[in-house]
């Protein structure tokens, strides 16, 4: 049996490796940069199954030449790389099943290559939401509010996939932490929570403004400025970024899957 060694990955794997992440780490929802807007790499490679022995998830039976292969890679943040260091709460299946997911979203680049411009946004497929009956099922709305709502969501959706899922991600961050009732969102609490350049990231809160998305509240007093969600339909009288934040919450569903991975079709009732 040959000694195990730690081999550094080939250039192609490499290639492949950064294409498919889309320049943020595999773990879901996690926002932060592979390589930051200064062109500097941020992240750290991770192995599934360990590359030397003791490490996590070691696999005796490979070899050093299988242990650096494409599909034992995979590229993270310092921070979620420590914790899938946790095996009992990632085995080799599911950080298998976190790179299949994170990087079939960016499968096109590939098929793209061909061209030097391609457009990051469309590596994601959407899928529709089927109703908004489970609005009513929850009594967050009336029965005759459901065509308004459906509506809202497919025009959530059509507006979603248009920008960069980089975009999307500071979406899920403001969606996440926007006050229940009224949307707001305080802009002081923004600059000190999202992982990334501050610049960089009013970037992004920019283009949501742009498509409507988001509303900046801005008041005389600096420290009272406040971000708001806002509705894409001019019938709907409460953002569906919060329903569906409600809707996720109560029913265990990843609201990344919705707003970032575009599958509104997990949005169903119980019926």
């Amino acid at each position: 049996m040959e000694e195990v060694k730690r081999l550094t990955p080939k250039p192609e794997v490499l290639r492949e490796l950064f294409l498919k992440s889309g320049n943020v780490c595999a773990f879901p929802g996690c926002l932060h940069p592979i390589v930051d807007f200064n062109g500097i790499y941020v992240a750290q490679l991770c192995h599934i199954e360990a590359a030397a022995v003791g490490g996590p998830r070691f696999n005796a039976s490979q070899s050093n030449e299988q242990r650096r292969q494409f599909e034992n890679l995979l590229l993270m943040c310092h921070r979620h790389h420590k914790e899938t260091d946790d095996v009992a709460r990632f085995p080799v299946s599911k950080m298998k099943e976190i790179k299949r997911s994170h990087e079939a979203k960016f499968e096109k680049v590939l098929d793209s290559l061909a061209n030097d411009v391609y457009d990051v946004a469309l590596a994601y497929e959407p899928v529709p939401p089927q109703s908004a009956q489970v609005f009513v099922d929850e009594g967050w709305i009336e029965a005759e509010e459901i065509p308004i709502y459906l509506d809202e969501m497919n025009q959530l959706l059509q507006l979603l996939h248009k920008i960069s899922p980089v975009t999307r991600k500071i979406l899920l961050l403001v969606v996440n932490r926007a006050d229940a009732h009224d949307g707001h969102f305080s802009v002081n609490e923004f600059q000190y929570v999202v992982s990334m350049d501050p610049k960089e990231a009013y970037n992004h809160i920019a283009i949501l403004e742009s498509y409507g998305l988001l509303y900046d509240d801005e008041d005389s007093n600096f420290f009272e400025r406040k971000l708001r969600l806002q509705s894409v339909t001019k019938d709907s009288p409460h953002p569906v970024m919060l329903l569906l934040k409600e809707y996720c919450e109560k029913r265990s569903v990843d609201l990344s899957s919705i707003l970032i991975d575009l599958n509104f079709g997990l949005v169903k009732s119980d019926v």
